[in-house]
């Protein structure tokens, strides 16, 4: 090969390995692009996301806060659901969810029985919680925790004569041995809750719901109950009924 050649096969060659750079760092811009368009596009989404779902909140709460003051007098506000996993948060998002809630702790709410006080409205259970024993066989007559949400809350035992519970949210509780003489439960969630031996003699159980409750030795005399209420019941085993009959 004459030198006119070999200087031509050079030149080719090093004009074919610039080439294949170029091609190589083309590929690698295209890559990078491609990275930063798609977080950018994530970027967007997440500032969409976090504008919008927090105006939907306040929606919700504020049509909540509506529908609670043009609630015709007497009628059952709706709790919200509760669970054990909702009784450890934070009295921070209770406030802010519950505007109305009242924060008190279950030991400091009975020494503030003692002392005379009654109305204890709008107790939530990350307020009252840990219950431990501090509701069991003390006395509580006349109390008033209308539209508390007491969920599993123990009251076995325990002297609650002419309470109020109107409205309140007491899926689970524990009312065995209670006396509830007198108190009114119109209203009220008591779903799955154990009355086994209480008395509820005058007590007013109107629109309560009784699905899956133990009444079994429960005294029912003069209640303000009605049949279908008891039908779902979990068990009636000798229970005094309102017309002072007992269930076989």
């Amino acid at each position: 090969m004459n030198l006119y050649h070999r200087i031509f096969a050079v030149y080719f060659f090093s004009q074919g390995r610039f080439l294949g750079q170029s091609t190589t760092n083309s590929a690698w811009l295209v890559v990078i692009v491609t990275i930063a368009v798609v977080l950018v596009l994530l970027t967007i989404v997440y500032w969409l996301f976090s504008q919008f779902f927090p105006l939907l909140n306040r929606n919700s709460l504020s049509e909540r806060e509506q529908a609670r003051k043009h609630q015709p007098r007497g009628e059952k506000s709706i709790p919200e659901p509760v669970t054990a996993t909702a009784i450890g948060q934070s009295l921070e998002w209770v406030k802010q969810e519950y505007p109305e809630a009242l924060l008190i702790d279950a030991q400091t709410l009975i020494k503030e029985y003692k002392r005379g006080r009654r109305d204890f409205k709008n107790v939530y259970p990350t307020a009252v919680a840990p219950y431990d024993t501090y509701f069991k066989w003390t006395i509580l007559d006349g109390i008033d925790l209308s539209r508390a949400m007491l969920y599993r809350a123990p009251f076995d035992g325990t002297s609650l004569l002419e309470a109020n519970f109107n409205g309140a949210y007491l899926e689970g509780a524990s009312f065995r041995g209670a006396i509830l003489r007198r108190a009114n439960l119109s209203w009220v969630d008591l779903s799955g809750a154990d009355l086994s031996g209480a008395d509820l003699t005058g007590a007013n159980l109107s629109y309560a719901s009784l699905q899956g409750a133990d009444l079994s030795k429960a005294r029912l005399t003069g209640a303000i109950v009605t049949p279908e209420q008891l039908e779902n019941a979990r068990s009636l085993k000798d229970t005094v009924m309102p017309d002072g009959s007992k269930f076989e």
